[in-house]
């Protein structure tokens, strides 16, 4: 959504299609997340059992590219391809054992998308 978005801006398109209506929650963990929690594994657990990295809560697609639209300045519209199913509703971790041991997301999913979405424009700009 992030290109989505980018390409929709800069080609002033004035929409922009979700590939469903939105509806589904996903779980957006940033990479400096998964880095920390990486690194908290190695010095606080050596069991045997797996354990998922996750921020334990999930955020409605069409609310990140919501988020994803403003951050790229795109003021068109966001529309829903309802010819499209739905995704899995939820797709949402376990991070029980993770908090357990002492490990938790940081990045709120608006800065991680706004990190990414810089990230996005300045490999575009070195092209």
């Amino acid at each position: 959504m992030i290109a989505k978005c980018q390409h929709a801006k800069v080609t002033g398109a004035s929409d922009v299609k979700l590939c469903d209506l939105g509806t589904p929650q996903r779980e957006f963990l940033d990479i400096d997340d998964v880095y920390d929690a990486m690194v908290h594994m190695i010095c606080a657990y050596s069991g045997k059992e797996c354990i998922t990295m996750g921020t334990g809560s999930e955020v409605a697609v069409a609310e990140a590219v919501s988020t994803v639209a403003k951050v790229a300045a795109f003021t068109g519209c966001v529309v829903s391809d309802v010819s499209k199913p739905d995704g899995t509703p939820h797709e949402f971790l376990d991070v029980n054992r993770l908090s357990a041991l002492g490990g938790t997301a940081r990045t709120a999913v608006d800065d991680g998308l706004q990190l990414s979405y810089r990230w996005f424009h300045e490999q575009g700009k070195r092209r």
